[in-house]
């Protein structure tokens, strides 16, 4: 009995036809029900006389038979019918035997799928692979043009490879591919040219489509590019099935330039990483900023010149200060790092400058002293703003004469020391305040570097991220991560970092411990939160910060008139300005 197979990806079934009237459409009351929301409640009847069926089409424009609009049409065995988006193949069904019958479109698509896979196994050229999806493509739901863009810098589609073998012949219509960009979603255009939206696009009517579909390639949220597939001359109507092969090639495209992206993202990170480690002894600076300052800093370190470090916590100051070290011809001596925060006042002599037994009570033996110990090289000084004010006078005079002379002692000794000094204080402002000496400040600061806060670095966070990514893989072999989630990479472009380069670390160092599973991606954003905690010096900048963000808006920028509402004078408040980088 002759029969119609409807083809679908995931099922394939036959109705078989009797010699009586058979209605196709929407509604229950059809002898063949179609789901779809695209098809009229009563699309087609098929009717049988003398042996010969026919079919026709109840609206206008509904149906098509072997790619061309029907309205009636003689059935031959072979025959494809397109209601809609549904597809049928009409079978004579005399002979099973005999009647070749087309395989079904799932069976169809996953060879192709298969074979594909095996291809990709082989070949490792990007192009080479897309080009086998668009022939793919059209070998399996026709047209005549083909394309695959990818987005460039600025996010415009650019064509990456085409049907036709080159780019000079642009037979696509833009007015298209912008829209199915602006949606993020597969676009299906059975009637270009009768489209409403699109009819009367120039590009649609001089290529003369009858039907176009696009599908954006994606990873995660982010669109890289969008297949394009174009049909003329009534070569082709493309349907909802259509569109589903397209997608599902999408997606795999995506996965490939995602992957090929990822390759040559490592190696570029590799690269540069490694000019870093050989160049700027490990720091990673791409930024225009950073980088400024470190050609800088090559150009003084051989000196003996004084130099002062400025920064927000984190920033790196001490890295700074050990590439100046082994820059200078002292980097065979030794490079002594002192926090004086961290040593109490009435020690602070001592700690620096030594002693001799019986000076003091609990003296029980002389002690060299760090100025001593880094005799030839080099003493880092790192938070000098906090070294008491009566020991600076000491310290000053001591790098203007070169002596030391430990407490306790009636003799001075020679030392050839290389200074530098760091601050996350403004010590400007503790000069006025007479908290920290005018002449020292003066001594010290021969050459000041203000080293930027991580989210003023630009992409130097993602470069320092894939840094300590390497870093901490290596202390972990059984963590085997390959990669940062894409969501990641945002989060880390976009989080302000208040704790500069050490928090971004130990966000990393936290993930990858967290991490599980033998191979994964790491998603920082899930492990990092804004209630990491602060000093109290650090908090109180904070909300410095943020009060007079909020006095300036709520003077609409006039700054004398903030600085008079904060009661600081207009120096005062202008230095704070500076400082805050506002």
């Amino acid at each position: 009995m002759p029969q119609l197979r409807y083809i679908s990806l995931d099922k394939s079934r036959a109705f078989s036809l009797p010699s009586k009237t058979i209605h196709i459409g929407r509604l229950e009351e059809n002898d063949i029900v179609l789901r779809s929301t695209r098809i009229p409640d009563i699309a087609a009847e098929i009717t049988c006389k003398s042996g010969k069926y026919s079919i026709s089409a109840l609206q206008s424009g509904n149906m098509r038979i072997n790619g061309k609009k029907c309205k009636t049409v003689m059935l031959s065995p072979g025959d494809r019918i397109e209601i809609g988006s549904e597809i049928f193949i009409f079978d004579h069904g005399e002979d099973d035997k005999k009647v070749s019958h087309e395989p079904s479109l799932a069976e169809s698509v996953f060879e192709k799928i298969s074979h594909f896979t095996q291809i990709v196994g082989r070949e490792r050229d990007l192009r080479k692979l897309l080009s086998t999806i668009i022939k793919i493509l059209i070998e399996t739901v026709g047209g005549n043009d083909a394309f695959i863009f990818k987005l460039d810098t600025e996010e415009k589609p650019q064509i990456f490879v085409s049907s036709n073998g080159g780019i000079s012949e642009e037979r696509f219509s833009d007015t298209i591919v912008q829209h199915a960009l602006k949606q993020k979603e597969g676009v299906l255009i059975p009637n270009a040219l009768q489209d409403p939206s699109f009819g009367n696009a120039r590009s649609i009517a001089d290529l003369q489509l009858t039907s176009v579909m696009c599908s954006p390639i994606k990873v995660a949220d982010s669109v890289l590019g969008i297949i394009y597939l174009g049909a003329q001359k009534n070569a082709q109507t493309y349907t909802e099935l259509d569109l589903n092969i397209l997608n599902t090639f999408a997606v795999m495209a995506g996965t490939l330039i995602n992957h090929v992206e990822f390759i040559s993202q490592q190696q570029n990170t590799i690269r540069k990483l490694t000019e870093y480690s050989t160049y700027y002894e490990g720091i990673v600076a791409e930024s225009k900023g950073m980088h400024d300052i470190l050609e800088s800093i090559v150009s003084i370190a051989d000196s003996n010149i004084g130099i002062l470090l400025e920064g927000e916590t984190g920033t790196g100051k001490d890295l700074i200060a050990k590439f100046i070290h082994k820059r200078s011809s002292r980097s065979k001596k030794p490079m002594i790092v002192v926090n004086c925060s961290s040593i109490q006042k009435d020690l602070q002599e001592s700690e620096l400058f030594g002693h001799v037994k019986g000076s003091f009570t609990g003296a029980v033996r002389d002690h060299k002293g760090l100025f001593a110990t880094a005799d030839g090289g080099t003493l880092f000084l790192d938070e000098i703003g906090d070294m008491d004010i009566t020991l600076q006078a000491k310290f000053l005079r001591t790098l203007e004469t070169g002596k030391i002379r430990p407490v306790g002692s009636s003799y001075e000794k020679d030392v050839d020391v290389r200074i530098i000094c760091a601050t996350n204080k403004n010590l400007e402002e503790m000069v006025e305040q007479a908290t920290f000496r005018k002449d020292l400040y003066y001594r010290i600061n021969q050459f000041r570097y203000r080293l930027p806060p991580l989210r003023d670095r630009g992409e130097d966070s993602v470069h320092l991220a894939y840094f300590f990514l390497e870093k901490y893989k290596a202390e972990y072999p059984n963590k085997r991560v390959i990669d940062f989630h894409p969501e990641s990479i945002k989060f880390i472009k976009s989080y302000s970092w208040p704790g500069n380069v050490r928090e971004l670390a130990s966000a990393v160092h936290k993930t990858i411990l967290s991490s599980t599973g033998p191979l994964g991606t790491l998603d920082i954003a899930s492990t990092s939160n804004d209630t990491q905690l602060f000093t109290l010096e650090e908090a109180t900048r904070k909300f410095q910060k943020q009060l007079i963000m909020k006095t300036l808006k709520c003077t609409g920028g006039n700054k004398e008139q903030a600085a008079r509402i904060l009661g600081l004078g207009r120096s005062t408040f202008f230095r704070y300005l500076s400082t805050m980088g506002l």
